[in-house]
């Protein structure tokens, strides 16, 4: 039987509905899947829509929605909904349609079987839905939208739709008591509380839908599963996130000899037989009028009564628009439905979102014409139109992924200009990669190198190995010169570099007397690249000599109006006040030391150089101050809620940071007023600062966006105003937890190794992704 329309209309855009495929009206609300017919092309397709009502009427739900379909084009797995096109923003009713067709609701299903299906068919069904959002996961995406309402079963195999509802239903941080198109069973409790959707929430929706499938029954008690389901589908329901299986392990579980190929799912005679029905019910239908797109101030040409226009009639186009509006036209009582034309053209959702202050935040997917020029311009083929926006909470999409050879995870990531960067991982040499693509260029791997590369302009870059460093081209990968001499048998041999200022590499040299207490001597050498030629070495005191760990540090040495700035070690002995020497940058000469008393020191805690010879610190007691690293004169002094944690940021006059309760805190720098504070939704934990970055924390290119590397995964705020935009987290892999305060940044689902202008790069324990920033 027919399920009524609704308040539906007949005809939607390019679109003329047949019929409803939700056996039950208002299940779940908000959200019908519709059998249609494409004029254009004659082709069925499955239209997911929002009937008129208070959904529909809401902009924010519009624009909410049309972003999420927009999004869902992304989707790979092979039973993920193919999206043949999405409503346009001047549609009365938002919609995406689905180039699939004939299909039933997993509920219908259910319903023409005439009770659950069968346990051959469910543990199909899981497999192939496991296996789509495997895919979704690796590429850093959560669904946030399955419910057996959104499972369609096909002759074909199964289709997957119904992506981002929950994103669509409100924003993170609010509460969902219902999200229309989900059924509640299938709203994790982490997102009902509010939470951003993440990829452990779909396979709570995930474990729902098949417990459903499989007893018929929506929310059934654990014993009335089957026995061979009962362990995997209630580790799926479990009530904390961390307690559920990932993906990878439900398709070990449930296809442990492989997923069947497309269509090798049996389903039952009476669902076949419902869908042969269907498709006669829609491939008898009269032929579809000739659709005539609206003209901007015209309406649609208007389609005839009896049958479609002769083939040979002429194409025409539309006629003005009446001054005075037309009546409604009448309802269809024999259907259920209304058959109405598209309202006049609404301004378009992005443009209201900024008109109205971007109420959601417009980036991520949104980097139109300005944001990644820079690299987009070096493309040699047009890049693809993206989305012109995303929902706020809602990660980019990545531009692309870069699987490292063996899973390798990624330590260090240096871009090398607009077009290429280079990259190393655990035990493997430098890896040359086309920023563009994320395709590799080049390897080496005769060089294992002790230090991150470093970027010196036009396409060089300097590796150290041991105790030799080389000039490298970041585009074939190609030695220039390696320089050899301070290597074994040099009196002092390379110990690390510092930094790379004006042409001129600052590294520190080391003699060691006696290896089992560390004595010897240490200098700090300056070598001009050009010529290759060292320009002065000197003998700095011991205390200063043991800072060779860039990584344990918030912010290393740097070359800051005329002199080189090196820490002490008092990292090492937590409490002491730390101390700076200052070496001359013309002649290496000792410029002048200093102690700071009354700054503590420990590796938690503020204490960093900032531009304009500033040392900004953080104390016990709640307060952070900037003392000018020259003379130790207090400049001033602010109070926070608790200490200043070390993980943070300098950009634009303005100091980023965390307290202990994770706020986040923005503080200007001229006179220490607070600009801004925010407390993080779910106070999620900063990963320790590990080997790939100096910082857990930092800004984006344009200073607009503030980046933050943690157990949750990749987190972006705001810095006018410390709004969260998106958090990104990849599907972790099988034996990796969540990691504790001290880990490195390889135990996250994503953390933030590097950046260019318009594009963020992130690390996971697999793989390297790119997401549009800015």
């Amino acid at each position: 039987m027919r399920a009524p329309l609704g308040a539906l209309p007949r005809q939607l855009d390019r679109y003329g509905v047949a019929e409803a495929l939700d056996p039950h009206l208002g299940e779940t609300g908000g959200v019908r899947h519709l059998l249609a017919r494409d004029h254009t092309t004659g082709r069925p397709a499955v239209l997911m829509a929002v009937p008129t009502g208070q959904e529909a009427d809401d902009e924010g739900y519009r624009l909410r929605f049309w972003a999420e379909a927009g999004k869902s084009r992304r989707l790979n797995g092979r039973c993920a909904a193919s999206v043949a096109h999405v409503a346009p923003p001047e549609s009365p009713v938002p919609w995406v349609a689905y180039a699939c067709g004939p299909a039933l609701p997993l509920p219908a299903a259910l319903a023409a079987h005439g009770g659950p299906l069968p346990e051959e068919t469910v543990r199909a069904l899981g497999a192939a839905l496991a296996e789509t959002l495997l895919d979704a996961h690796r590429n850093g995406l959560a669904h946030a939208g399955i419910s057996p309402e959104t499972v369609l079963l096909t002759p074909t195999g199964p289709v997957l739709t119904g992506f981002g509802l929950v994103r669509a239903a409100s924003p993170g941080g609010t509460a969902r008591h219902t999200v229309p198109g989900v059924a509640p069973e299938s709203l994790p409790p982490e997102q009902r509380a509010g939470d951003s959707p993440q990829p452990l929430g779909d396979v709570y929706a995930f474990g729902s839908v098949l417990a459903y499938a499989a007893t018929g029954v929506r929310a059934p008690a654990a014993h009335r599963l089957p026995e061979s389901l009962r362990r995997v589908l209630t580790a799926c329901l479990a009530q904390d996130p961390a307690a559920r299986p990932q993906a990878d392990a439900l398709l070990a579980e449930l296809a442990p000899q492989g997923t069947p190929p497309p269509g090798g799912m049996e389903l039952p005679a009476a669902v076949v037989r419902a869908l042969e029905a269907q498709a006669d019910r829609h491939g008898s239908a009269a032929p579809s009028p000739a659709y005539v797109p609206a003209q901007p101030g015209h309406p649609p040409a208007p389609a005839p009564a009896q049958a479609p226009a002769p083939a040979q009639a002429p194409a025409q186009a539309p006629a003005p628009a009446p001054a005075s509006p037309s009546p409604p036209p009448p309802s269809d009582p024999a259907s259920g439905g209304t058959e109405t034309r598209p309202a006049p053209r609404r301004r378009s959702p992005a443009r209201r979102a900024l008109l109205a202050g971007a109420v959601y935040a417009t980036l991520g997917v949104g980097v139109g014409a300005g944001a990644v020029t820079g690299w987009r311009a070096t493309r040699p083929d047009p890049a693809p139109p993206r989305d012109p926006l995303a929902v706020r909470g809602a990660p980019p999409a990545p531009l692309w992924r870069h699987a490292t050879e063996g899973g390798e995870q990624v330590e260090s990531f240096v871009p090398a200009g607009r077009r290429r960067a280079v990259l190393t991982t655990q035990g493997g040499g430098p890896v040359g990669l086309d920023l563009a693509t994320g395709k590799r260029l080049w390897s080496r791997d005769d060089m294992i190198l002790d230090d991150p590369p470093v970027h010196l302009g036009g396409g060089r870059l300097l590796m150290r190995q041991e105790s030799a460093f080389s000039l490298v081209s970041a585009r074939t990968g190609q030695v220039k010169w390696t320089e050899e001499k301070y290597g074994a048998g040099a009196g002092h041999t390379l110990d690390s570099i510092l930094d790379v200022h004006d042409g001129t590499v600052y590294f520190l040299v080391r003699r060691w007397d006696d290896l089992e207490t560390d004595e010897g001597s240490t200098k700090v050498v300056a070598y001009r690249l050009r010529d290759r030629e060292e320009l002065w070495r000197r003998k700095i005191p011991q205390e200063f000599a043991s800072f060779t760990e860039r990584e344990n540090r918030d912010a290393g040495p740097v070359v800051e109006g005329g002199s080189v700035l090196i820490p002490d070690d008092s990292l090492e002995s937590p409490g002491d006040a730390p101390s700076y020497l200052a070496l001359g940058v013309r002649d290496g000469k000792k410029q002048w030391q200093r102690t700071y008393r009354g700054v503590g020191q420990d590796s938690n805690r503020l204490n960093r150089l900032a531009p304009g010879g500033l040392l900004l610190s953080g104390d016990e007691e709640g307060h952070v101050e900037a003392r000018s690293v020259r003379t130790g004169a207090v400049r001033w002094k602010t109070e926070v809620r608790g200490y200043a944690s070390a993980p943070s940021a300098v950009r634009d006059g303005t100091l980023y940071f965390l307290d202990r309760d994770e706020t986040t805190y923005a503080v200007d720098l001229r006179d220490g007023r607070t600009k801004w504070r925010r407390r993080w939704p779910g106070a999620p934990m900063l990963i320790g600062l590990g080997l790939t970055r100096r910082s857990a924390m930092e800004v984006s290119a344009s200073g607009k966006v503030l980046l933050l590397s943690s157990s949750e995964g990749v987190v972006a705020f705001g810095t006018g105003d410390g709004e969260l935009l998106w958090r990104f987290a990849a599907v972790a892999v099988e034996g990796v937890g969540p990691p504790s305060s001290d880990e490195a940044f390889g135990q996250a689902p994503g953390a933030v190794v590097g950046q260019t202008p318009g594009m963020v790069f992130v690390t996971t324990p697999t793989a390297l992704y790119a997401l549009p920033v800015d």
